[in-house]
């Protein structure tokens, strides 16, 4: 499972357009203009991370990620909350073998968690590191169990529709 959390990344920067700005510098400032359809002079003051009167919108957010394909400015935004991000697998053509293999998984990563729990518990001290490790498993653990929900509910079926079409697959809405 690939995850992204957000304390192990050190080298983004805290700031969310701090790490907007980095992801469209590296990527090209007026190349990404270009692409968005705006004016590169524009798109350099809206990133432009000392900049009080500018500044970039959902929409730039959004496509500078899309186009540039740079989740960090995510990942900060993340970091902002105290959260973390998954990138979720392509889970179209796995088979329904692989999905007991996700379960498995599941079950796998809850007692990694457990493991680590118990290693630091032993001595009624919790440090920062064991509480990070701990934190580590937890996000792998929670990943694990997405990715299984996710693929799970590509297995749903629609019933046939009113010209007698075969049921096609499709992923479920939640109930509220």
């Amino acid at each position: 499972m690939n995850t992204s959390m957000a304390a192990s990344l050190p080298s983004a920067p805290a700031d969310v357009f701090g790490a907007l700005h980095l992801s469209a510098k590296a990527f090209g400032i007026t190349k990404l203009a270009g692409v968005m359809r705006v004016s590169a002079g524009v798109l350099t003051n809206k990133l432009a991370p000392v900049t009080h009167h500018h500044k970039a919108t959902l929409d730039d957010f959004i496509q500078v990620l899309r186009i540039t394909q740079d989740l960090s400015p995510l990942d900060a935004l993340c970091r902002l909350f105290d959260s973390a991000r998954y990138q979720l697998p392509r889970l179209d053509n796995v088979s329904d073998s692989a999905l007991l293999d996700l379960v498995n998984k599941v079950h796998a990563e809850g007692g990694d968690v457990h493991r680590c729990m118990n290693e630091a518990l032993a001595d009624g001290i919790v440090t920062q590191d064991e509480f990070n490790e701990v934190d580590c498993e937890l996000m792998e653990w929670i990943a694990a169990i997405v990715e299984l929900r996710n693929r799970f509910g590509s297995l749903v079926v629609k019933p046939c529709d009113a010209n007698g079409n075969l049921p096609s697959r499709s992923t479920p809405t939640l109930a509220n």
